[in-house]
């Protein structure tokens, strides 16, 4: 049995459903250091670009580079092509500065926010959360005979799930201007948390009585940080770590009267 995947699905389909995070999108702000990042870099972007093409100049800007760099990872990833749009970027030093600048535009959009307490881009999430909560509860209950519950959508569905249970977030906040050393040394990575075929499972196992839970992304198993860096957690310790989220309403973030509240709600747990 399935189904499909509707534009009105607060599950899988949250950033499509949401105004409140539709709204904000929409605004310069929740990319501001990702502009700020364009702003600084663009002459050195147009520099690599055009060295690169082997002319002393064009008309390409910053954004339309990064528009041929996307095509190369799409290149890549269907035709496993390199000598296309690829051929344009092998300096290590133009890729690393596309990298974060495209790793700043996600967390802004996608994931942590532009600044340090903005929650709404993985509040939207919670409706998911929900679900996967409520599913192992029913196998344990013995209410689901249901071994495997699958879903399957986007990046833009998993990336909330990956904010909620605190995976990949830096411990200094990214921004425009961080230390070269943080930059290099950061935890998210959007080529690595978000790749094509990106994915992340709860695995529940019975030991001895004791209901444990393990996180897998991408079939490999990671550090739980709710749950004190722990590679396998305690359901029930898992559930409490996360009672905020699991009690908040989806359709009360997404009304715009709720925006700030959304926003100021603080992940302490």
């Amino acid at each position: 049995q399935y189904s499909v995947t509707l534009d009105t699905d607060k599950v899988l389909y949250p950033h499509k459903y949401c105004k409140t995070y539709k709204a904000r999108t929409k605004l310069e702000n929740c990319t501001a250091e990702y502009n700020k990042w364009v702003e600084t870099h663009a002459a050195v972007l147009k520099q690599h670009f055009n060295d690169a093409l082997g002319v002393p100049s064009s008309d390409f800007g910053p954004r339309e580079i990064e528009d041929l760099y996307e095509l190369c990872g799409f290149d890549l990833a269907v035709g496993n092509t390199s000598n296309g749009f690829c051929s344009l970027f092998h300096n290590t030093e133009f890729i690393d500065l596309l990298e974060y600048g495209q790793d700043l535009k996600f967390l802004g959009k996608k994931l942590y926010g532009d600044e340090p307490g903005d929650a709404l881009n993985y509040h939207i999430g919670v409706g998911l959360l929900q679900d996967i909560a409520s599913t192992i509860d029913g196998m344990i209950q013995g209410d689901s005979m249901a071994r495997t519950s699958l879903n399957f959508a986007h990046a833009e569905t998993l990336a909330p799930l990956l904010g909620l249970l605190g995976l990949f977030e830096d411990p200094n906040y990214m921004s425009a201007n961080s230390p070269a050393e943080a930059i290099t040394g950061r935890r998210f990575r959007a080529s690595q948390a978000v790749p094509f075929a990106a994915n992340l499972a709860l695995v529940l196992y019975n030991v001895t009585g004791s209901w444990q839970v393990q996180v897998l992304h991408n079939e490999r198993v990671v550090p739980q940080p709710m749950c004190g860096d722990a590679t396998v957690c305690d359901w029930e310790m898992f559930k409490a770590a996360q009672a905020k989220h699991l009690r908040m309403d989806y359709h009360s973030i997404c009304t715009p009267a709720a925006t700030a509240s959304a926003n100021d709600a603080s992940d302490e747990l």
